[in-house]
């Protein structure tokens, strides 16, 4: 009977210990969420502001506002000039399809060169512009 006396007072004492070490362990998280909410606050309101001044916010937004503008500028200059490019392929295969024919036909090919080369000139000069 005294042994088992002595492993139920073995269990109980487990138990407890680890009832308080579970009491114990709440306590340190809550107070360590409390400190992490404290020192997120402190970021936000009083670092941020003092390492970043609204001025320097404002001038970063402008900044990213003109880069996008600028990429989609040169977004735009691609477009075009693969429309352009697409257009030249079409024209310079017509022309390789032409070689063996008239010379007639040869230059309707040129004038269609040119007018081509004509658009991509304007194109880059509306891009240039804007």
């Amino acid at each position: 009977m005294t042994l088992m006396q002595g492993a139920f007072g073995a269990s109980l004492w487990g138990i407890l210990l680890s009832l308080a070490t579970g009491i114990a362990y709440a306590l340190a998280a809550r107070q360590q969420e409390q400190h992490q909410d404290q020192l997120a606050e402190f970021i936000h309101v009083d670092l941020v502001p003092a390492l970043f001044p609204r001025a320097i916010t404002g001038q970063m937004e402008r900044m990213g506002r003109y880069l996008k503008t600028a990429g989609d500028s040169f977004e735009n200059i691609h477009v075009k000039l693969s429309s352009v490019a697409g257009q030249l392929e079409t024209v310079l295969g017509q022309a390789g399809e032409t070689l063996g024919q008239s010379l007639t036909q040869l230059s309707a090919t040129s004038t269609q060169i040119e007018t081509v080369f004509g658009e991509m000139n304007q194109s880059v000069s509306e891009l240039t512009e804007a």
